[in-house]
């Protein structure tokens, strides 16, 4: 591998590996330095189906969003993407986090919203989104059981919803340690999970989850408290009070989606027992 990095960077380079905790989605993150011990690049390896298809995707929306105007919003830059020795291999360029700060308060919604409408936004009932569709086809290859069964029921609610949603990009996994502030910048990386077409202010939401459940076993009394939150968490995107709780509701049914299609229970985390914790909130409506 640090041979093939120096290639990729034309320079000899020394390697520090970081493995975050057991998860379906854990990969290697590669820090690349020079002879120096100055920071070149960031590299992710992909060395699983899940973690393959994941960097390999990262690398498509990095480019896709280094084409946009996102206002004080920093993403990396690829520098090299492919496949190494049956692993993905993604390199981006290093982003000035050892003079950073906490990301946090309007700058942090001013950069969420700038992210949220930095492609096509569209107005129109949920069912009519394309992650709606995605996440119905990920419920129909679910294994069958209750479990299914109640994402079903819960995808079936949202789809009686007659109000009209806008839509636009979210991040997807936007947390406090994903993101951080330097000068008048909003550094934010980890954009695996980008996707278009999902309602606005999903990644507050996300944020907020993740910030609430951070070294904590989830519970119903998190989601519930999501819920309820919502109203003044989606007010920088424009969305009405009275409407923001289904949106946050449509969020909780992707999270639950996620785990089951990534099998984080089989990993150990216990939000993948999602069927403790988020389907009992979303199936009570």
């Amino acid at each position: 591998m640090e041979r093939e990095l120096a290639r990729v960077l034309d320079q000899p380079v020394v390697l520090g590996v970081h493995l975050g905790p057991p998860r379906a989605n854990r990969k290697p993150i590669l820090q690349i330095l020079d002879r120096q011990l100055r920071p070149l690049a960031v590299a992710k390896v992909g060395t699983e189906p899940l973690t393959r298809r994941l960097v390999l995707r990262e690398a498509e929306n990095l480019t896709l969003v280094g084409e946009r105007d996102l206002g004080p919003v920093r993403a990396p830059r690829v520098l090299h993407a492919g496949v190494w020795n049956d692993a993905a291999l993604l390199v981006v360029d290093h982003l000035p986090l050892g003079a950073a700060t906490t990301l946090a308060g309007p700058a942090l919604s001013r950069a969420m919203t700038m992210v949220a409408r930095s492609g096509t936004v569209t107005r129109h009932r949920f069912v009519e989104a394309p992650a709606f569709s995605r996440m119905a086809e990920q419920a129909r290859g679910l294994d069958a059981g209750p479990v299914r069964e109640a994402v079903i029921e819960a995808l079936a609610g949202l789809a009686a919803l007659t109000r009209p949603w806008e839509h636009g990009t979210w991040h997807g996994d936007w947390t406090a340690w994903n993101c951080a502030a330097h000068g008048s910048e909003a550094l934010v990386w980890d954009w695996e999970r980008c996707e278009e077409g999902v309602p606005l202010g999903w990644d507050a939401l996300h944020h907020e989850l993740r910030e609430q459940l951070q070294d904590r076993t989830p519970t119903q009394d998190a989601a519930r408290g999501l819920v309820t939150k919502a109203p003044s968490l989606l007010r920088p995107f424009g969305v009405a009070d009275d409407i923001a709780p289904d949106i946050a509701r449509a969020y909780l049914v992707e999270i639950a989606l996620r785990y089951l299609v990534d099998r984080q229970r089989e990993k150990g985390g216990p939000a993948g027992r999602v069927e403790d914790w988020i389907l009992p909130v979303v199936c009570a409506g």
